[in-house]
């Protein structure tokens, strides 16, 4: 069976808040499902699918950044400088910093999130086998001339350095930090860049740590 990503808000308007109630072939009559047996009412494994993902987020709030796996703490970097987009969004500009396109969000920082391009092109992308929502070639190219911090609830994120481009070769990377006050990862991904088609940073991630080279030059 394949799987499909909405975002939670949709999820959240098609539940139903009342219970299930079955009649003596099993059917729910509350919901108004015909069920085989042992079939779960749609209506009740949409809100265990509900109950899994807020107590992933609640985990994932809550655990320090030096017990993340690579994974979590990427994803909490990409999800800090989402904010960081939000919080500009959401923000009355005036009249002569405002363009053609502008629009305010009026929204929650979480309908935000979930309704980021980043979320909602997750699976058109890369399908079922990428392993975190944001950390994906989309949102490290999305970041590489973006957003460069954000900062929210006592942690922060930054791009430390994003290289590559017209006149730089064929090298393109980007390495980004996250810190929640009292640990700080850095992690980077390599791709690469050609002049007829522009950057991608389709490698592997992975953890790095800054280091201080001596390098001689000659005048």
């Amino acid at each position: 069976m394949r799987k499909i990503k909405i975002p939670v808000e949709l999820l959240k308007s098609f539940i139903d808040p009342g219970d299930c109630w079955f009649d003596h072939d099993g059917d729910c009559q509350g919901h108004g499902f015909s069920l085989r047996v042992d079939e779960l009412c749609p209506q009740q494994q949409a809100k265990q699918i509900l109950a899994k993902y807020y107590e992933k987020e609640a985990k994932k709030m809550t655990k320090p950044l030096s017990e993340m796996s690579m994974t979590e703490a990427v994803e909490k970097a990409f999800e800090l400088l989402v904010y960081a987009e939000y919080v500009d969004k959401s923000t009355e500009k005036p009249e002569y910093l405002k363009y053609s396109w502008y629009s305010k969000f009026d929204g929650t920082f979480e309908e935000f999130l979930e309704n980021h391009e980043l979320k909602t092109t997750h699976i058109e992308d890369y399908g079922d086998d990428e392993p975190s929502t944001f950390d994906s070639q989309t949102a490290w190219e999305h970041f590489h001339y973006g957003t460069k911090e954000g900062n929210h609830d006592g942690w922060t994120a930054k791009v430390e350095k994003s290289y590559g481009g017209e006149g730089q070769g064929d090298q393109y990377w980007m390495v980004v930090s996250v810190s929640d006050g009292t640990t700080t990862r850095y992690f980077r991904r390599d791709g690469w860049y050609a002049s007829y088609d522009g950057g991608y940073l389709d490698g592997d991630t992975y953890e790095v740590r800054p280091a201080e080279r001596l390098v001689t030059v000659y005048e």
